[in-house]
């Protein structure tokens, strides 16, 4: 019994030897939990025309101008054959 102990804690160090770090974890740096943002309901079925599949709640970071939005617009509507409206 006391050798298996000895066995166990001596595999232990090893492995902890073997397998440790000097530096930190970078997926763990600067990691940001996720949370729950409270958003706006988005529009009654009965508010939206009924060729419409889904409506793109757009956050922005910054204020830009309308020219920005629209330039920035044009590379999903691209990507999407056209189908996005702004």
């Amino acid at each position: 019994m006391v050798y298996n102990r000895w066995q166990e804690r001596s595999a232990r160090h090893e492995a902890q030897k073997a397998f440790a770090s000097a530096h930190n974890d970078v997926l763990l740096d600067g990691r940001r939990e996720p949370s729950l943002h409270v958003r706006p309901e988005p529009p009654r079925a009965s508010q939206t025309a009924e060729k419409v599949d889904y409506v793109m709640d757009l956050g922005l970071t910054r204020a830009v101008s309308p020219a920005e939005l629209r330039e920035g617009w044009l590379e999903i509507e691209r990507r999407f054959s056209r189908r996005a409206f702004l």
